[in-house]
C-alpha cells in the first residue's frame, strides 16, 4: 500500500529484470554475455474510481491526479513511502509514480478505471571531493637548482683528508 490520507493502494504486479550486455565477437556464432546487474523494480497499480456518498469518481480522479503531479519545494516529484510486505520484503520502501493512465467505464458513467505504475526509487548522495595537493619542494629557480644538485654531488664524494685541509692561501 501507499500510504495517504485519502488512498491504501495495493500493488499487484512488481516486475525486476537481470541487465546483460551482448557484445558480437568476429568468428563466433554466439554473442559473449556480461552480467551487468538488476532493473530497478516496477510496480503497477489498478484502481477502480466509484461514485459514492461522499464524491464522484471525477472528484477522485482530481485527487488522485494531484497525489500523482504533486512536487516538493523544488518542483521535483514526490517519493513516496510504500507499505506491502510482498514489495518491502524486496528491500524496496520508497517509490516514485512514474505513468498514471485512467479510461471511463463504457457500461457505467459512476467508474472511472486507473493504472498507476511505479518504479523504486534508491537515493544516493554525490559528494564532491576536495583536492589535496601536497606543497611544492621543488627549488624554484636555476640557482636553487644549481646549489641543489651541487650539495648533493659535495656530500656524496666528499673525502675529509682532502676537502677538510686547510689550504694556505699564496700571494702573488
Amino acid at each position: 500500500m501507499i500510504k495517504n490520507n485519502m488512498y491504501s493502494l495495493v500493488v499487484p504486479l512488481y516486475n525486476e529484470e537481470l541487465v546483460i550486455d551482448e557484445q558480437e565477437v568476429k568468428g563466433s556464432s554466439g554473442k559473449v554475455k556480461q552480467v551487468k546487474g538488476y532493473t530497478d523494480g516496477t510496480m503497477q497499480v489498478s484502481i477502480v474510481l466509484n461514485t459514492d456518498d461522499k464524491s464522484t469518481c471525477y472528484d477522485k480522479l482530481v485527487a488522485l491526479q494531484g497525489i500523482f503531479r504533486k512536487t516538493d519545494t523544488q518542483a521535483k516529484p514526490i517519493i513516496y513511502n510504500i507499505v506491502n510486505q510482498h514489495i518491502n520484503n524486496r528491500n524496496i520502501h520508497k517509490v516514485l509514480l512514474t505513468s498514471m493512465k485512467s479510461k471511463e467505464d463504457n457500461s457505467s458513467s459512476d467508474t472511472i478505471n486507473v493504472s498507476i505504475s511505479l518504479v523504486e526509487y534508491a537515493s544516493f548522495q554525490i559528494t564532491k571531493e576536495k583536492r589535496v595537493t601536497k606543497p611544492s619542494t621543488a627549488p624554484a629557480t636555476q640557482k636553487d637548482i644549481a646549489k641543489t644538485i651541487d650539495s648533493k654531488i659535495t656530500a656524496k664524494y666528499k673525502t675529509p683528508a682532502v676537502d677538510d685541509a686547510k689550504v694556505p692561501k699564496v700571494k702573488r
